[in-house]
């Protein structure tokens, strides 16, 4: 006998129905920390920043200026002139909430630097700093420059601009007495006096070109920090450091030695400075070449060491031999000198005073150590005109032009060369040749034009590549970072494809594996746009992997960039990263794989081959929708099959498929992303939130275009609350979720049961179609009453044949009888006349 017995609790006049409720299966669970909640508070708060205030013994201006620059921060939200960096909102665990930084290199290294150091209370970032002086050649010059970094140590507060060394040397050589380098550290003049008036420091955080392994490195450690420590971490950390007092180990070394030691837990001793690595050196990784030190004097040594070796092998190249140097016809003319000579020393040839006097010098450079070819190199290389035969007035001139080109001032190279000839005949000096100019042109870089002039995208077509050593590296972790891209399938090879799908434009969505290129999830639409893609991307991920990244790469488009996914990652703590606008080269991997969908699944798919999918007439509406959810079903197949079939097989130029890759990863360091459950409180963050309808109660329910839905906990919970917050659901359509009070309910319609059993790209299906559907249905049915309006018109022209007489007057419209009254103003009585005269004669008669 089944128990139905229910424990309410007393005191509670609603307890009884929503036990029941619950019993019922409508209710949600009670709510988690994982449900949508209100933005948590931030740790950094102005009482911990009082405390910093009063330990440096602030004046009130000073602290008030400071407060001011603190609230103010992110004073400009980074992307518009971020041309060649991706922007990142990363999540902060010292600050308790996000992080906007302009750079994903440099800044992120000292983000990363500031989220491990013991000593930072907090910071903000993107910091405003008005008043700022600077001397310039026309005088003092005030401006409000915006740095980097605000950080609040526990004993100081510095502001920091962040910089690499090669743009560091080329504003020095701009502003030598603002930017000054001195014992191999940087320091801006300007900062440091405006930070003294406000009783801080201002430094400047450099990176060297070779940032891609140290930037590699923090990401990992950066992600421990987020991780919850437990008994047996500590067990191995303990363990490793025994066997680092003797000497310093691989981590290979320590796996073999202190079983389940792994990458991730030489990244938390790093991170809490109980070991120390050789990190800007060595990717972690290579876990049989990173070496772990159990003192950080020790591994200085070290370090300093296989710097300098990795500096030396990675810079210019300084040749000086001249073999290498010379021209290849001058190194022929050489070798023929020198057989020359041999022929002549063996007899071959006779002698004379010139190859007499050239054996000679020759001869003595070879005792010296120089090699034959390299003693009869002629001086050929210094003949000729080296310098230029303009005067000064035409390079005055062709600068000027120059310059204005490259400012897009002139439409075409013609119109430059006609304001060159005219600044020249002014200067009363001959004009240079066209070809002059054209050289002079190629001699300099031109994508500052190309921006102007074309636009965005092709600035990052023709853009030169970033150099190789200060490219930053993938995670080392699978599932770390997703990149994520869409586009729609290509019509122009596939257009038989399309009608597939019961509207045009079908779009995709593509997430993939940032250190593997390995295909995480997919999202597959039509219709028209949506706001959705993403959510239901994100769910796709989550059921397959049980998992979430910890960083997420999109381009710049408006749904990447909206409210939704930016609400998403605060949730989660993930943070994320944007490309440049047209900046293809850096979602290389997404870009790819859209490519390469294209190519197999779009272009060269079966197509369709059968009858109109619109011929309602001929095979009736119901059939017509059941063959456009078989043929959606036949592309989602084609295309899963190929996404995570045969593209993740595929191999790379290393003969290595994203499937090998990851296998390698995981039993590296296992997954890399945050453990995550498609949970209730999953399905209603992935979902789409929306406008409550002014009236909802608990006998309509809740009426959306969409149609009506409602639950039973959720009807008894609108007897005594409102609904303040309302979603639906990104794959189901018979579903929305309500929230009144603290606590989520569920909602339905009435095609909610049917729809349990279907798959879900059923379900996909009819949630795409459903705006196409109501589309139709308002157009059709607009048709359905104009053909009633023109039917019931032409019935009444038809009964008025013969009947004009009765027809109406004045356009159309019908004489109706008057209702008012006479006007009484203006009405006479007229009285009967009588004829006396006839009266008479009648009388006589």
């Amino acid at each position: 006998m089944l128990d139905l017995t229910i424990d309410v609790t007393v005191g509670n006049s609603n307890v009884i129905s929503e036990a029941v409720a619950r019993a019922l299966g409508k209710a949600m669970p009670p709510p988690s920390p994982d449900f949508p909640q209100a933005r948590a508070a931030e740790l950094f708060t102005k009482e911990r920043r009082e405390l910093i205030y009063r330990t440096l013994g602030l004046a009130p201006p000073q602290v008030q200026q400071i407060e001011d620059m603190v609230s103010n921060a992110p004073a400009r939200k980074p992307g518009k002139g971020a041309l060649n960096n991706l922007v990142s909102r990363v999540q902060s665990l010292k600050n308790g909430g996000p992080r906007w930084l302009e750079s994903h290199t440099v800044e992120r290294l000292f983000f990363y630097s500031l989220e491990r150091d013991p000593e930072v209370v907090g910071y903000v970032t993107q910091v405003s700093c008005p008043g700022v002086t600077r001397e310039g050649k026309r005088g003092k010059h005030v401006t409000n420059p915006t740095l980097d970094f605000l950080v609040f140590y526990s004993n100081r507060i510095v502001l920091v601009e962040c910089k690499t060394e090669e743009k560091l040397e080329q504003l020095a050589a701009k502003k030598s007495d603002e930017w000054v380098r001195k014992d191999e550290r940087w320091s801006n003049s300007v900062h440091q006096r405006y930070a003294e008036t406000l009783g801080i420091e201002a430094e400047v955080f450099a990176v060297s070109r070779l940032f891609a392994s140290e930037l590699q490195n923090a990401e990992l450690i950066n992600a421990e920090l987020w991780q919850v420590d437990t008994v047996a971490e500590k067990g191995l950390r303990a363990a490793a450091r025994t066997l680092l007092r003797h000497r310093p180990h691989t981590i290979d070394e320590l796996s073999e030695r202190v079983p389940g030691f792994s990458i991730r837990t030489a990244a938390r001793m790093l991170a809490e400075m109980s070991a120390y690595g050789l990190e800007r050196i060595i990717s972690l990784g290579d876990a049989d070449a990173f070496l772990l030190f159990s003192t950080e004097g020790h591994r200085d040594v070290v370090d300093a060491e296989l710097w300098n070796d990795q500096i030396n092998e990675t810079a210019e190249l300084a040749i000086t031999d001249k073999l290498l140097l010379a021209k290849s016809e001058h190194v022929e003319a050489a070798r023929k000198r020198w057989n020359r000579l041999q022929r002549i020393a063996s007899g071959e040839l006779p002698r004379t005073r010139r190859m007499a006097a050239l054996a000679k010098v020759v001869y003595a450079a070879i005792a010296n150590g120089v090699s034959p070819i390299e003693a009869c190199l002629t001086d050929h290389c210094n003949c000729g005109n080296r310098g230029r035969r303009l005067v000064e007035g035409q390079i005055s001139a062709l600068a000027m032009v120059v310059e204005r080109w490259n400012r897009g001032e002139y439409p075409d190279r013609v119109g430059a060369f006609l304001d060159l000839r005219a600044r020249c005949v002014a200067a009363n000096v001959p004009a240079p040749h066209q070809s002059t100019l054209h050289k002079e042109i190629r001699s300099t870089d031109q994508t500052r034009r190309t921006l102007i002039v074309d636009g965005i995208r092709q600035y990052q077509k023709e853009r030169a590549r970033t150099d190789g050593t200060s490219c930053s590296l993938p995670s080392i972790m699978f599932g770390h970072t997703l990149v994520i891209d869409s586009s729609n399938f290509d019509q122009r090879v596939a257009a038989n494809l399309l009608t597939l799908f019961p509207s045009a434009v079908p779009k995709f969505y593509a997430g993939i594996d940032g250190a593997t290129g390995f295909p995480m999830a997919h999202a597959l639409l039509f219709g028209p746009a949506r706001t959705d893609g993403l959510a239901i991307l994100m769910r796709e991920f989550v059921s397959r992997h049980g998992f979430l990244p910890r960083c997420i790469q999109l381009d710049r488009g408006p749904e990447n960039t909206g409210s939704w996914i930016q609400s998403f990652a605060e949730h989660f703590g993930i943070e994320l990263r944007w490309t440049p606008t047209g900046g293809s080269r850096y979602n290389g991997l997404a870009e790819n794989v859209i490519g390469r969908v294209n190519h197999f699944v779009a272009h060269k798919g079966a197509g369709s081959t059968l009858p109109d999918q619109k011929g309602r007439a001929k095979d009736g509406r119901m059939k017509s929708r059941k063959t456009a959810i078989h043929n959606f079903a036949y592309v989602v197949r084609q295309f899963e099959g190929y996404y995570y079939g045969e593209l993740a097989k595929t191999r790379d130029q290393e003969n290595m498929s994203p499937e090998d890759k990851r296998e390698y990863l995981l039993q590296l360091g296992g997954q890399g992303g945050r453990p995550c459950s498609l949970d209730d409180a999953f399905r209603v963050i992935t979902s789409v939130e929306i406008d409550v309808p002014r009236t909802i109660d608990a006998s309509r329910g809740i009426r959306l275009t969409e149609g009506t839905y409602s639950g039973a906990a959720l009807n008894t919970a609108l007897l005594t609350g409102r609904v303040t917050e309302l979603r639906k659901d990104c794959v189901n359509p018979s579903v929305v979720y309500a929230k009144i009070a603290e606590k989520w309910y569920r909602a339905f319609r009435r095609d909610g049961v049917p729809l349990l059993n279907r798959p879900a790209e059923y379900r996909l299906f009819k949630l795409l179609c459903e705006p196409i559907w109501r589309s139709e249905r308002a157009a059709h049915n607009l048709e359905v009453r104009r053909a009633t309006i023109e039917r019931r018109d032409a019935e009444k022209s038809e009964a008025m044949v013969g009947k004009e007489h009765l027809a109406p007057d004045d356009e159309g419209s019908q004489s109706k009888p008057s209702t008012e009254g006479p006007d009484k103003t203006t009405q006479q009585v007229v009285y009967p006349s009588v004829n006396w005269s006839d009266l008479r004669s009648g009388a006589a008669a």
